[in-house]
């Protein structure tokens, strides 16, 4: 039998069964009822109730955390079994902790005259040294603390028992209360106002000071407990039971030492806001900080509560965690202030300040610091606390993103450093700001072709770095950049045919600059306007009239330039002198006067050719005209041409050399003379003829 036939076989005998089973009631033929519907859990309601069931369990784990606190003082005693009573071991400890303190103090007292002179530096010099010396100094104290008290733990409270595990714990806590405070004594300095970083009085300073000291002493000790309760395997609801309880004393101290601090800590903001830069925004948030501080305490206040509600303590440890970088961006931020404060000088402060590498250096370092304080919260928050990636993800992205932010980070040094280079070159060789006018006398002002063509240089510069820096961060982040360049490469061949004027004006302006046809400083006249070149963009130029009129060029529309401020300038002008005057007496007059200008200090330097008399331009009817002339650099060639009228007409006059007088005699044919009218008459065309010319001239 084949194969098919077998199967056939066997599907009418299981037809055949199912029918006899049929008949004989085995299987029933009514349609199956359909099934009832099963209520879905929801996730909300079900973790909503089960936090309810786990504050109940808190709060009847009171009376467990009391049992347990009780125990504390039956495991620490050891005198039944030979070892150290209670109160001899807490007097121990107790002499351990005051030493270490005690250490400190001493050590800081010894240092008081040092730090004296040292604060004294500060107020006298505007070096920086004395700082770090002082901060050295706080540190030896610091150290103090940490030899001392581990020193005492290490001759009296050896061995791994109870004693001394809760022994190292304690003075742990001490020297890492006292590195806390060490930070905040460095900018606070209480007792040492000349040292102090930030700009509080005496007692603001060391109210501020003893009420953060306390709050983080509290902090230390609640920890503390903390950790022997975990230590001695007291039961979940009693380690709940005091997180809860300790959660409403921080969230009390917290706002105690805000509230008591508010106008000290308002007034350290406001002075790191300046008014000039600031706004009336940042200074009403640096005014009113509590509206920000108190929310944040009670964010955490409640991370604490659900922590201990669902023994899930890693809310609460990245809220503190990012608390605490927000105070060193803080504390960061204050030593900035008082770095440029110190280095800064009165003019540069009134005036416009000149580009600086400090601040090059002190923005690029603050960028820095915001990237590194970023992205540690970012990846606490993203990984421990929302969860949307596994700590592998993370690590595999961290790499990505290391990448992407330092590409970013050296696009924007490099993008400082050049502004910064080219910004320091056209301030030293740039010409007068725009708006400003020289003075009677000097030369105007112009700039460098180098100094002219780097804004475009600049522009062109800033643009292709962070192209290029967004396509190397977007290529590393796993985008696809490939269409990208596609569309913007369509985008701009879009642009560039739609906009043909556009187009024409840069590339003209490309072109003019290529062919150096003018500098930034120079007074140029073209078919549109003339004026003093005072900028330009990348499709047009900025002209300014001597009347003071700002004319803005398209550069396709520039055409004919005439450059009047370039190389040298030849100057001609006319005089008009008696028809007998002695052409010689007057040449050598002429030459006099322009030797003693050459000789003049003030206008030596300008000249190229000297003044002199280039010959007789014309004979008048009454006058000899005769033509003046000398060679100059274009900068004040006006300026030299009434220097040269002024000191001529002396000259003239002590030669004895007169100018032509526009007086007429009209006589007739006999010999007579002509009635007055007649002679009003001709002497008055006379006199129009010269005003004629002299126009002409």
């Amino acid at each position: 039998m084949t194969q098919q036939l077998i199967d056939n076989v066997i599907d009418a005998i299981s037809a055949a069964v199912v029918e006899k089973l049929k008949k004989d009631g085995t299987i029933s033929t009514k349609p199956a009822e359909p099934a009832a519907p099963v209520d879905e859990p929801d996730p909300a309601a079900d973790r909503a109730t089960a936090f309810v069931a786990q504050a109940e369990a808190i709060l009847g784990g009171y009376p467990a955390l009391g049992h347990n606190l009780v125990r504390i003082p039956v495991i620490l005693d050891k005198g039944d079994s030979g070892g150290r009573s209670l109160g001899t071991f807490l007097m121990m400890l107790g002499v351990a902790a005051a030493a270490a303190l005690g250490a400190e103090a001493l050590l800081r007292r010894s240092f008081a005259r040092l730090r004296c002179r040292l604060a004294g530096e500060l107020t006298r010099t505007t070096d920086f040294w004395p700082l770090p010396v002082l901060a050295c100094l706080d540190a030896l104290s610091l150290a103090a603390v940490w030899l001392v008290g581990y020193g005492f733990v290490g001759i009296w409270f050896r061995g791994t028992d109870e004693q001394a595990r809760l022994a190292a714990a304690v003075v742990s806590g001490v020297a890492f209360w006292r590195v806390y405070m060490f930070s905040l004594r460095i900018f606070l300095q209480p007792g040492l106002s000349a040292a102090r970083l930030v700009k509080l009085g005496d007692a603001d300073a060391w109210a501020v000071y003893w009420r953060l000291s306390v709050v983080v002493a509290l902090a230390m000790a609640f920890r503390l407990v903390f950790r022997i309760l975990t230590a001695i395997k007291a039961p979940p609801e009693a380690i709940s039971a005091w997180q809860f309880s300790t959660s409403f004393i921080a969230l009390g101290l917290l706002l105690w030492a805000a509230l008591s601090s508010r106008e000290p800590i308002a007034a350290w903001f406001t002075s790191m806001a300046d008014p000039a830069k600031a706004g009336q925004f940042k200074l009403a948030v640096a005014r009113n900080w509590l509206v920000f501080a108190v929310p944040l305490f009670i964010v955490l206040f409640l991370a604490q509560i659900y922590g201990a509600v669902t023994q899930h303590f890693v809310v609460a440890a990245v809220l503190l965690l990012t608390l605490n970088l927000l105070i060193a961006l803080l504390l960061f931020e204050t030593l900035l202030q008082f770095v440029a404060t110190r280095v800064s000088r009165p003019a540069e402060l009134s005036a416009r300040a000149k580009p600086r590498a400090r601040d090059v250096f002190v923005r690029c370092t603050r960028v820095a610091v915001y990237l590194v304080v970023i992205f540690a919260i970012a990846g606490t928050w993203i990984v421990d606390v929302l969860e949307l990636v596994d700590i592998n993800q993370w690590s595999s992205a961290t790499h990505a993103a290391l990448t992407a932010g330092g590409t970013l980070f050296v696009a924007y040094v490099c993008w400082e450093a050049i502004h910064f280079l080219m910004d320091a070159y056209i301030a030293r060789n740039s010409p007068l700001a725009p708006g400003a006018v020289a003075d009677e006398g000097t030369p105007p002002p112009s700039a460098t072709r180098l100094a002219t063509i780097l804004p475009l240089l600049r522009i062109a510069s800033v643009t292709l770095i962070f192209v290029v820096a967004a396509l190397v961060a977007l290529s590393q982040l796993g985008v696809n950049i490939t269409p990208l360049i596609a569309a913007v490469s369509v985008l701009g061949l879009a642009v560039s045919f739609g906009s043909q004027t556009l187009v024409r004006d840069i590339v003209s302006g490309i072109f003019y600059l290529a062919d150096d046809a003018f500098r930034v400083g120079e007074y140029i006249d073209c078919v549109k306007a003339k004026g003093t070149v005072e900028g330009f963009t990348l499709r047009s130029i900025r002209l300014r009239h001597q009347n003071g009129q700002i004319f803005t060029v398209p550069f396709g529309q520039l055409g004919q330039i005439t450059n009047f401020s370039r190389d040298w300038c030849t100057m001609k002008f006319n005089l008009r002198f008696a028809r007998d005057t002695d052409v010689e007496k007057l040449r050598k007059t002429v030459k006099k006067v322009g030797l003693a200008m050459l000789e003049d200090p003030e206008f030596k330097d300008e000249f190229l050719q000297p003044l002199k008399l280039q010959g007789v331009a014309d004979v008048a009817d009454n006058a000899l005209v005769m033509r003046f002339k000398f060679t100059a650099r274009p900068n004040i060639p006006t300026v030299i041409q009434r220097e040269a009228m002024k000191r001529l007409f002396p000259a003239f006059q002590e030669a004895g050399i007169e100018f032509a007088s526009a007086t007429v005699s009209v006589q007739t044919v006999s010999g007579q003379t002509e009635s007055q009218t007649a002679a009003g008459a001709a002497a008055s065309a006379a006199i129009a003829q010269q005003i004629t010319a002299q126009a002409r001239i």
